[in-house]
């Protein structure tokens, strides 16, 4: 017996097919810090590199008056956008470049 005369088994179908790269919700909870965790990181990490943070709304505003020739400002980010941009900060350096 292959697998191919059970009930529900498709022609064309193989016998065992293994799905890669799904996960279920609570596999992604233990991975994934929760939206109030993910806003309290970056504001850590803004501090650190002296920007100042602004949630409006669902979006975010992020402020560098510190040792920069003129104010860096970014607005209407989402989560992910303000997340990233201070990465490429942190990565740049304190100084930013």
């Amino acid at each position: 017996m292959d697998g191919r005369d059970k009930p529900g088994h498709d022609e064309g179908e193989a016998p065992s097919v293994m799905k890669v790269g799904i996960s279920t919700p609570a596999f992604e909870e233990t991975l994934m810090p929760d939206q109030s965790e993910r806003e309290a990181n970056l504001r850590v990490l803004a501090d650190r590199l002296e920007f100042t943070v602004e949630k409006i709304g669902e979006h975010f505003k992020l402020t560098r008056t510190s040792d920069v020739s003129r104010p860096v400002c970014e607005d209407g980010l989402t989560l992910t956008e303000a997340e990233e941009l201070l990465e490429a900060w942190k990565l740049r350096g304190f100084h930013g470049g």
